[in-house]
């Protein structure tokens, strides 16, 4: 993914599910090696429908055990941290203890921020201090302002500062 110069092109996933492509963006495989096609699915290994998310029965929300086998690939983090790279992963605080976070940002650093206007300075900062970073933000599950006409405005990507 990453060409010569640290740019480089990305392509979506099958099922386009928020679940399947932030899984492969954390694991960089496809949804059939990492599994996750979905926020709830049939596991037939546990004979139920499961919330991925937060590890636990769909119906009647009771936690789930014996899903180990859900964590079946390493994370790029895990990946990279082998390798003797630190990463560290800028994310919702709320997010930090789920089973798929815990597992999809395994091997990095967990910088969790408390409102979304915050990430891009701890971005900032972890990259001054020479740590690298991934950053996700929550603008997919943010429902896009509507311009006059109706249709959603086109929300411009966040940039870090040029001073860094």
């Amino acid at each position: 993914m990453i060409g010569e110069h640290g740019l480089g092109s990305a392509t979506s996933v099958f099922p386009s599910t928020t679940m399947a492509a932030l899984t492969t963006l954390h694991t960089g495989r496809a949804p059939a090696e990492h599994g996750y096609l979905g926020l709830s699915v049939w596991l037939e290994e546990l004979g139920r429908v499961v919330n991925l998310i937060r590890l636990q029965d769909a119906a009647d929300r009771q936690p789930v055990t014996g899903a180990s086998f859900l964590a079946a690939v390493p994370s790029i983090y895990q990946q990279l941290s082998e390798l003797g790279i630190s990463c560290a992963v800028v994310m919702p605080e709320e997010y930090g203890q789920s089973f798929l976070t815990r597992w999809c940002c395994a091997g990095a650093s967990y910088v969790g921020y408390g409102f979304p206007s915050t990430a891009a300075s701890l971005t900032a900062g972890l990259v001054r201090s020479g740590e690298p970073a991934t950053s996700w933000f929550t603008c997919l599950t943010m429902t896009p302002p509507a311009t006059p006409t109706g249709r959603p405005a086109i929300r411009q990507p966040m940039s870090l500062p040029p001073s860094i």
